[in-house]
């Protein structure tokens, strides 16, 4: 009987090695959804301190001005280690002088962005595809085996249409640019991704978006030395289509 189990074992462990070999090639596509929360930072608001500390607003982000998003997309697993992926995502921004430096001004500043982002994702460390299930397991029946984890940095290319407006002394002052607009957008962030189930996913990603525009919060100030950028953090699912190859 223990020649039996071994040999089942053995033969297995070789399907599995096997399949994890090929299936990352028969499924490459991925549908993804998620939420995420957001913050500009723009010419309206900022942080109490010097405005050259604060790390490309990092010191600046507060709970309390972060707004919702939703996003959906796609990923291709082009080569074991790098994927492209587009994201189609709306968010809610806000922005307001109530607690920074600025705050005798009282401007607030509302924003409505619609973006679409194709990014490259460049693995630092990639888990077993689907996390491999080994059905022929001798004990403990189905089980998982290999590492879920993955990690990695992407970067690229995309464009936001945004839709912005403020309160009446916004709305007063001489330097308001309300209204809609486009702008490009450079995406660039850091993700994890942890395989659930043989098709489902989780996904994590914590990014900034660079714009080429100073109206996104509606207020460019005279003393303004770049262009408005916003934060992200995004959490969501992905589930991979699986294709299968057909012979004639």
């Amino acid at each position: 009987m223990r020649v039996r189990h071994l040999i089942v074992f053995v033969l297995g462990l070789t399907v599995g090695t096997s399949a994890f070999g090929q299936q990352w090639k028969q499924s490459r596509f991925e549908l993804l959804g998620g939420v995420s929360i957001c913050q500009m930072f723009g010419d309206v608001g900022g942080s109490a301190s010097d405005p050259g500390s604060t790390l490309m607003g990092l010191k600046d982000i507060t709970f309390s001005a972060m707004r919702p998003g939703i996003n959906l997309g796609t990923r291709y697993d082009a080569f074991p280690k790098v994927s492209v992926k587009g994201v189609i995502s709306s968010y809610v921004m806000t922005a307001s002088d109530d607690g920074s430096r600025n705050e005798n001004r009282g401007l607030k500043a509302t924003a409505f962005v619609t973006d679409f982002a194709v990014t490259g994702e460049f693995y630092i460390k990639r888990g077993s595809d689907n996390r491999l299930f080994s059905v022929m397991s001798v004990r403990g029946g189905v089980r998982p085996y290999g590492n879920p984890y993955s990690i990695y940095a992407y970067a690229g290319v995309g464009g936001a249409y945004y839709n912005s407006s403020g309160n009446d002394m916004l709305k007063a002052s001489p330097r308001y640019v309300g209204g809609s607009g486009m702008t490009a957008i450079i995406p660039i962030g850091v993700g994890v991704k942890v395989n659930l189930m043989p098709r489902v996913a989780f996904n994590g990603e914590l990014g900034t978006r660079m714009t080429f525009t100073d109206n996104l919060d509606a207020y460019t100030s005279p003393f303004s030395k770049s262009n408005d950028i916003y934060y992200t953090l995004t959490l969501g699912v992905s589930y991979k289509l699986v294709v299968k190859k057909s012979y004639r």
